[in-house]
């Protein structure tokens, strides 16, 4: 590791060294930081590997930076040590075998504990004073997914970026107009991420409220002008790719499907529109989607709709599972009716899913795509132990649920990805469905995460209180099932 702090010693290596203003800091933290290592990088080298890999797997999903002005500051040695590590915390997912041990680590899970630890004690002791990489940095992070980070959970990154991107205004129109144009599309891009995280987590359960008011904000919609005009040189094209019309158009209709998510939450709650309506919103989206996004399936611009349409199978099943819960002692025909229009939804999703898998896809998409595997299979679950379901639908469930399983097996070696499974297998077997002689001894030893990776259940406010008829396996996973809803996205040991 190289160190990157200045200390502003002739001596000192200077090579791409962040200026870190160690002014503020007590000398006695400063020495604590510099004994964790919060200052040291990566080589260069591998540096920018694992840059490229994050340009490459990672930024197309959560655009936050302004990625040419990233790398000026990076050769120009003025860049943020904060947002650095928390840029290799979420590229280390993607990086080659050889190159995390190369960069001193065992595995890919501690090389990502290692950066994310880093990152978290510098936002800690307020190294970073700037609030434009303090915020990029915080959203970055809240994406990372590190199942040892229990008391720095998504939530936490969540609402410290909330809170950072409030303090700079950036709900409030008058700010885009004063900045530069560079500038201000980067904002809005950064505005919009936000937005649409906040429909998300809230949609998803995984907060109790909004924490973004749609009327306390006056942001125009965003569009594919909104993004920046890179100008790449040979140089530059060594790590960042170039940036594609499909992937512009993939977050443009983003933005507009996180819309019809807040109209469609709003509605839940309130149960204000026919249920219909909302389905319709979501299918309309679908068929108005421009052409770039609806190519063939061989077409390299159909990466970005198959990501995109996952998610909103995976959006519209966790609404239609809202809507049923609601109706099912309200209404009978439309429960019967989110009943089937949530098989019918689930099974598009397992449509998209196992395609890519067979075209070899499936381990290069982001963990927003490999976690709609972990929606349906808890969905699956559900409906397989649904008594009052024919017993053809629990049978395809079954058969999905297995499926299902060996997806998540070929996913094995994403850290965050790798703590859901034996999870999953201990619902499944103390539910009966798949037998115990399924799993191997190696599997069955690690059936539940280690106790440094547990959440207490009085951690979080947020979490939901399981009713006596619907608490699948409470008791065998109890102090786990935080931890389980956190991942999912939403938590499918609660009531029917």
């Amino acid at each position: 590791m190289s160190r990157g702090l200045n200390s502003g010693s002739p001596d000192d290596e200077q090579q791409k060294d962040p200026k870190i203003n160690i002014d503020d800091l007590d000398p006695d933290d400063l020495e604590y930081l510099i004994k964790k290592g919060v200052f040291d990088l990566p080589p260069q080298p591998l540096l920018e590997i694992l840059l490229k890999a994050y340009f490459e797997f990672v930024y197309p999903f959560s655009p936050v930076l302004d990625r040419v002005q990233f790398l000026d500051d990076y050769r120009r040695g003025c860049y943020s040590i904060f947002l650095m590590q928390a840029v290799l915390t979420s590229a280390v997912s993607h990086a080659p075998e050889h190159m995390i041990v190369e960069c001193g680590y065992a595995t890919r899970a501690t090389a990502q504990q290692a950066f994310f630890s880093k990152a978290a004690l510098l936002c800690d002791f307020f190294c970073e004073k700037n609030q434009l990489p303090l915020l990029q940095g915080c959203l970055i992070l809240g994406t990372a997914m590190v199942p040892r980070s229990k008391d720095k959970d998504v939530r936490y990154w969540f609402y410290n970026s909330v809170r950072v991107a409030i303090g700079m205004e950036l709900h409030k129109s008058h700010v885009y107009l004063e900045a530069d144009p560079q500038k201000s599309k980067l904002f809005k891009r950064i505005w919009w991420i936000l937005y649409s995280r906040d429909i998300i987590l809230s949609l998803f359960g995984t907060q109790n409220i909004r924490l973004l008011s749609d009327r306390e904000y006056d942001i125009d919609s965003f569009t594919e002008d909104d993004w920046e005009s890179e100008q790449l040189s040979e140089r530059d094209l060594t790590i960042l790719p170039i940036m594609s019309r499909g992937q512009k158009m993939y977050w443009v209709e983003y933005c507009k499907l996180a819309v019809i998510g807040a109209r469609c939450l709003s509605s839940v709650k309130d149960h204000s529109d026919d249920p219909q309506t909302l389905t319709d919103r979501i299918s309309a989206w679908r068929l108005a989607l421009p052409d770039i996004l609806v190519h063939d399936i061989q077409h390299p611009e159909n990466l970005w709709s198959t990501v995109l349409l996952a998610i909103s199978y995976r959006f519209e099943c966790i609404l239609l599972r809202l809507l049923r819960l609601w109706w099912r002692r309200r209404n009978a025909s439309w429960y019967e009716w989110a009943k089937k229009k949530l098989q019918s939804a689930i099974f598009e999703l397992d449509t998209i899913t196992g395609r890519t898998w067979l075209d070899g896809t499936l381990l290069t998409l982001p963990l927003s795509f490999k976690s709609c595997i972990h929606t349906a299979l808890a969905i699956h679950i559900e409906m397989a132990l649904d008594e009052s379901g024919s017993e053809i639908n629990r049978s395809m469930s079954q058969l999905s649920i297995q499926r299902s399983m060996l997806l998540l097996r070929e996913l094995k070696d994403d850290p965050v990805l790798q703590q859901a499974i034996p999870i999953f297998e201990r619902v499944l077997v103390q539910t009966n469905l798949i037998p115990a002689s399924l799993m191997t001894q190696a599997q069955q030893s690690t059936t539940s995460p280690p106790s440094s990776q547990r959440h207490d259940n009085h951690s979080s406010p947020s979490q939901i209180d399981s009713g006596a008829d619907g608490a699948i396996l409470q008791d065998s996973l109890g102090e786990y099932s935080l931890w389980f809803k956190d991942f999912l996205g939403f938590d499918f040991l609660d009531t029917y």
